[in-house]
């Protein structure tokens, strides 16, 4: 048993807002910089993949398209924990105080934030074992008693309030890896797939995914799949762009237009 929880002295739908209210703007500030990093992640890839032909220059904005692309992940059904931006509450009353059960895929990512919020204290069972100590204890009964009272439930954050982040303004605070972190990244990528790929003969089942896994790993250590990289990832350093600030805004579209027009205006 894992719950995230707070505790808050009294039931005063007043300081309950309150609370909630500083949830949602420390909530939000922290998936600022998550959605941040994930969307840079995005633009390195848009760059980095139509520099090796591996898919077409999009016809919009990197920017546009590595945010579309993002979006696409995080609306899909939220499969993987990163692109889970869906925070919520249950709000219990009991014995004349109240308790947040805070419900989120990134776990404790949270905590040391919400920890700082006035009037709650972290109220958490983090193991098994805290089950059997004071505060899982106490929640097991808080439980109990919420089977016949049902507890309020509140949104902190919902995924749609992504659509009002202003992604220009994350891409100038951004700072790009190099194109050598990026080459030695993707070098080892490539390497790693080839070596899988080799094992598993082009088909992986699912139960075999991670031990053909340990075996990349290991291979990783031996001197020739060490000279592979390191081959690869002078190769790659002679394809891949720097990348620029202004070149992940501009749109392809009027950058043509200008192009044809400064080429007129020199005949």
């Amino acid at each position: 048993m894992q719950l995230i929880g707070y505790k808050m002295k009294g039931q005063d739908p007043g300081s309950i807002q309150v609370v909630l209210d500083e949830m949602r703007k420390r909530t939000c500030t922290i998936l600022k910089k998550h959605y941040k990093k994930l969307l840079q992640d995005e633009i390195e890839s848009v760059f980095d993949e139509t520099a090796l032909l591996m898919v077409e220059r999009p016809n919009i904005p990197i920017l546009l398209a590595a945010r579309d692309t993002l979006n696409q992940k995080v609306f899909a059904g939220n499969l993987h924990i990163l692109y889970n931006f869906m925070v919520s509450t249950h709000l219990f009353f009991f014995e004349g105080d109240s308790y947040f059960q805070i419900h989120v895929d990134g776990k404790w990512m949270f905590d040391g934030s919400f920890s700082k919020i006035p009037g709650i204290c972290p109220y958490h069972v983090r193991s098994v074992a805290d089950v059997e100590f004071e505060v899982g204890q106490y929640w097991q009964r808080i439980m109990r008693y919420a089977e016949e009272h049902e507890p309020l439930g509140a949104i902190i954050f919902r995924p749609e309030k992504l659509l009002e982040f202003d992604t220009k303004a994350m891409v100038r605070h951004m700072k790009f890896h190099s194109v050598s972190e990026r080459a030695q990244m993707r070098a080892r990528h490539q390497v790693m797939n080839s070596i899988l790929g080799s094992i598993a003969n082009g088909n992986i089942p699912n139960y075999k995914l991670m031990p053909y896994m340990d075996i990349v790993l290991s291979c990783l250590q031996e001197e020739d799949v060490k000279e592979k990289i390191k081959e690869e990832s002078i190769r790659l350093m002679q394809i891949l762009p720097e990348i620029k600030k202004e070149d992940v805004i501009r749109d392809p579209i009027q950058k043509l237009e200008q192009n044809e027009e400064e080429k007129h205006e020199e005949e």
